[in-house]
C-alpha cells in the first residue's frame, strides 16, 4: 500500500467511487486502518451554530413543543391497518435470509408507489398505535378524520394509489395542492435550525470518534465503506491520497475529489451482553468507553444535541404515551452520560450509509428514525406494513416495530 505520489509501476488508476469503495472492502485490517486515517471526517468549516442556552428560551421551549404535539395529534390523519397485529409482528424471530429477500422483493414492488408525505398515525386492527409520522399537515377541520380509538377511523389499503378514500390524499403533491388552495399547512417535523446544530455536532464528534463499518452486518451494503464527493473549486489544494491493490491505484483524494469513510456509531448508555455466560449483565457500549477522549466527546455531543433530544421525546410522548413512561424509568436507571436528557437508552447514528431493509430484533419498543444533512429525494420503506414515506431531512417517524 502506498500513500502520496502514485507508484510508477501501477498499471491502472481508478477514481470511480464504487470501485474504490469495493476495493477498500477487500483490504486487510492494518491497511484498512491506514485508509480510514486518510479519509477521516473533517471538522465543520461553518461557525458553531447558536446553542440552546438562554433561560427565557428554555422556559418557553418545552410548553411550545407540547402544544405543537397536541396540534399534531388533533390534525394528523389516523388509519387502521387491516390485517396487521402489532403483537404478532413484534414476536417475530430475528431476521433471516428468506425474510430479507422477501423485503427486497416487496421494495421492488413498491418502487413506483406514491410516497406518503403528510403527518399520519397508523394503528393495527385492534386499535393499538403502530407508527406515527411527523411531516407536513393541513390545519383544517375539514381534513380531520375520526380517531382510531372511536373505531371510526378508515382502513388504509396499501398500494400504488393509497390511500384511495382520503378526503385530501397524503402525497407531497396533495399537500402542495392544499397549500396552493389556501389551506394552512404546518410542519410537524424537526425544525431546520435544530437539524443544522445536530449535523454540526455530529461532524465534530465523528472527527474524533470514527464510526464503524462491520462487514456482513445485514443492514448496509458490504462494500459501502467510503463516500466520494466533488471538491469546491475554491478548496485549498492538498497532497493526493491513494492506495494500491493488485497493481491498481485507487484514488482517495486529489484536486477534484475527496473521500470520507462511512459507518455507524452506537451511543448506548446500557446494553445487555450477548453470547455470554451471564447475559443479565448490562454495560455501556465500547463507543462510549473506548477512551477518555471518546467519553468527553460524547458528553460534549449530548450537550450540543439536547434541543434535538427534547423535541424527539415530546413527539414520542405524544404518539406512544404508555411506552414513553416505561422508557423514561429505564433511562433513569441506566443513564451513563448525564448530558443526555433521554428517554432512550441509546441511539445509532448511520453516517453516509445506504440502509438495507432489516429488523432490529433486540428493540423492545418504539424507535424514532429521522435524517439529517443536505440532499434531495429520500424515501423510507416499512416493508412489513407496505408503507412508504417521504424522507426529507427532519421528517421522521416513531414506530413500535423494530425498524
Amino acid at each position: 500500500m502506498y500513500h502520496g505520489q502514485c507508484p510508477k509501476t501501477a498499471l491502472v488508476v481508478v477514481t470511480n467511487a464504487a470501485e474504490v469503495s469495493n476495493a477498500v472492502a477487500s483490504v486487510g485490517s492494518p491497511e484498512k486502518q491506514k485508509i480510514h486515517t486518510n479519509t477521516r471526517f473533517p471538522l465543520p468549516t461553518s461557525p458553531l451554530p447558536p446553542q440552546f442556552s438562554c433561560p427565557d428560551d428554555q422556559r418557553q421551549f418545552l410548553p411550545n413543543l407540547k402544544f405543537n404535539a397536541k396540534i399534531w395529534a388533533y390534525y394528523a390523519f389516523v388509519y387502521w391497518l387491516q390485517g396487521v397485529d402489532i403483537s404478532k409482528l413484534s414476536a417475530q424471530p430475528k431476521p433471516c435470509i428468506s425474510n430479507h429477500e422477501k423485503a427486497i422483493k416487496r421494495m421492488a414492488m413498491m418502487a413506483d408507489w406514491e410516497s406518503d408525505a403528510c403527518s399520519v398515525k397508523f394503528c393495527d386492527e385492534k386499535g393499538t398505535s403502530v407508527l406515527a409520522y411527523f411531516a407536513r399537515c393541513p390545519r383544517s377541520k375539514g381534513f380531520v378524520f375520526p380517531k382510531a380509538q372511536d373505531q371510526l377511523a378508515p382502513f388504509y389499503h396499501p398500494g400504488p394509489f393509497a390511500p384511495s378514500q382520503s378526503q385530501l390524499g397524503c402525497s407531497e403533491h396533495d399537500v402542495n395542492k392544499a397549500e396552493d388552495m389556501g389551506t394552512d399547512v404546518q410542519y410537524d417535523g424537526i425544525p431546520f435550525e435544530t437539524l443544522e446544530k445536530a449535523t454540526w455536532a455530529s461532524q465534530v464528534l465523528y472527527h474524533s470518534l470514527h464510526p464503524h463499518k462491520v462487514e456482513h452486518d445485514g443492514h448496509h451494503d458490504n462494500a459501502d465503506y467510503l463516500m466520494q464527493y466533488k471538491k469546491n473549486p475554491d478548496a485549498s489544494k492538498e497532497k493526493e491520497k491513494h492506495f494500491t491493490l493488485n497493481d491498481t491505484v485507487y484514488t482517495l483524494s486529489n484536486d477534484k475529489i475527496a473521500t470520507e469513510q462511512c459507518g455507524v456509531s452506537h451511543l448506548i448508555h446500557c446494553w445487555p451482553e450477548q453470547g455470554q455466560k451471564h447475559p443479565e449483565a448490562f454495560h455501556p457500549l465500547t463507543d462510549i468507553l473506548h477512551t477518555a477522549t471518546s467519553h468527553q466527546a460524547m458528553e460534549w455531543y449530548f450537550q450540543h444535541t439536547e434541543e434535538l433530544a427534547i423535541i424527539l421525546a415530546v413527539m414520542f410522548e405524544a404518539s406512544f404515551p404508555a411506552y414513553y413512561k416505561t422508557y423514561k424509568k429505564a433511562f433513569e436507571a441506566g443513564q451513563w452520560i448525564q448530558a443526555d436528557p433521554g428517554p432512550w437508552l441509546g441511539c445509532a447514528t448511520v453516517w453516509r450509509l445506504q440502509v438495507l431493509p432489516h429488523r432490529n430484533g433486540l428493540d423492545a419498543g418504539p424507535t424514532a428514525i429521522f435524517s439529517m444533512g443536505q440532499y434531495t429525494g429520500g424515501e423510507a420503506y416499512i416493508t412489513d406494513l407496505k408503507l412508504k414515506f417521504k424522507y426529507h431531512p427532519g421528517v421522521g417517524s416513531h414506530s413500535s416495530l423494530g425498524l
